[in-house]
């Protein structure tokens, strides 16, 4: 299915340690990661095959780049391998490491109700940014308590040009 000419990505994959500051997960977390890790080795190799780009889910502990960290360590072993990083809450390190890689990071309507972010995107040439609205959640301010659509990208859009000093356009 990978090799289809209308699958243009492998994704969502990667690695999500969030979790397990919840005790959301069913076991323990190194058997977590270990698992998750494997998952997401396998789903490279499709990437590989197919030579398709990834579409990857970063999701670190709070407070940490674990998960980048160890997504980027994973990752120097399959050099040709690029794609995007979806809805990327990393810093400007992480950012950096990324991009040295070929990849983009994308943002979701999350831009426009938190300035935690604009720091990264200030930094970012503007080529190497997506805007994505992770529907349905993540609406932007304007939009708040709806269910997200994708028409509400231009949210993003509109602020990633605010933060960048940008015309809309």
């Amino acid at each position: 299915m990978s090799a289809h000419p209308r699958v243009v990505a492998v994704g969502e994959c990667g690695l999500d340690y969030y979790w397990p500051e919840h005790d959301a997960w069913p076991k323990g977390d190194v058997e977590e990661k270990s698992r998750q890790r494997e998952l997401f080795e396998k789903q490279i190799a499709v990437a590989e095959k197919a030579g398709k780009p990834l579409m990857i889910h970063g999701r670190p502990t709070k407070g940490s780049m674990d998960a980048y960290e160890d997504v980027l360590t994973i990752l120097a072993e399959h050099p040709s391998v690029i794609g995007n990083i979806h809805f990327f809450v990393g810093n400007i390190d992480i950012a950096r490491r990324f991009l040295d890689r070929g990849f983009t990071m994308s943002y979701t309507g999350v831009l426009t109700f938190s300035g935690d972010y604009d720091e990264v995107v200030r930094f970012l040439p503007l080529d190497r940014i997506m805007s994505e609205t992770d529907a349905p959640y993540v609406a932007p301010k304007a939009m708040r308590g709806k269910r997200n659509e994708p028409s509400f990208v231009s949210e993003t859009a509109k602020r990633i040009a605010e933060i960048k000093g940008e015309d809309e356009d």
